[in-house]
């Protein structure tokens, strides 16, 4: 048994290092761990509901250390949670994510977004993910040239696109994505 109560079957199935997935139209590159449908995708949703810490750290590791030339970013940034599940959880997982991210690439780390609507991606469907894609976010600071988008779950990709076309109508030019899984 794993520290982080998975066997050690799974835990061996979970991916030690990034690999590349399609991007959405406006980002360039797009990088994740690995898929939703498997002891990875269980773990993200231990941590997605219940306030376990551990495991973003472990999967933060895992992303650090991977062996890919991400293109270098001016800064990481993240797609923020819905202010409601931060303070029922204690913490925004793609925060600390990006935060570990920019630490270990010597990047800086930036809160360049604002959630406009507050309903969680989880709750729609994808037709409605499509939806009015720049009515979601906002920047809300300076953005730099190059900037690296980082996030938990990539399902059709309407989050990264409508968090790129807010940092694009600032003045990003190029925009790279992690994200942990993948539907």
């Amino acid at each position: 048994m794993h520290e982080l109560h998975l066997c050690e079957t799974c835990w061996l199935e979970i991916p030690s290092t990034l690999q590349s997935c399609t991007p959405p139209k406006l980002i360039q590159k797009c990088w994740t761990l690995g898929r939703y449908d498997s002891p990875l995708g269980s773990l993200l949703r231990r941590c997605k509901y219940k306030p376990e810490r551990g495991i973003l750290d472990a999967v933060a590791q895992r992303i650090t250390r991977s062996k890919i030339d991400i293109p270098r970013s001016d800064q990481v940034t993240h797609v923020p949670t819905p202010f409601r599940r931060i303070a029922r959880r204690g913490f925004d997982q793609a925060q600390v994510l990006a935060k570990r991210i920019a630490s270990s690439h010597n990047i800086p780390h930036a809160s360049l977004l604002k959630r406009l609507d507050a309903t969680p991606q989880s709750s729609r469907t994808e037709r409605d993910r499509q939806k009015n894609l720049s009515f979601r976010f906002e920047a809300v600071r300076p953005i730099q040239r190059s900037i690296l988008l980082v996030d938990d779950i990539f399902t059709t990709g309407s989050t990264l696109e409508a968090c790129a076309i807010a940092l694009l109508d600032q003045g990003a030019e190029q925009i790279n994505a992690i994200v942990v899984c993948t539907r």
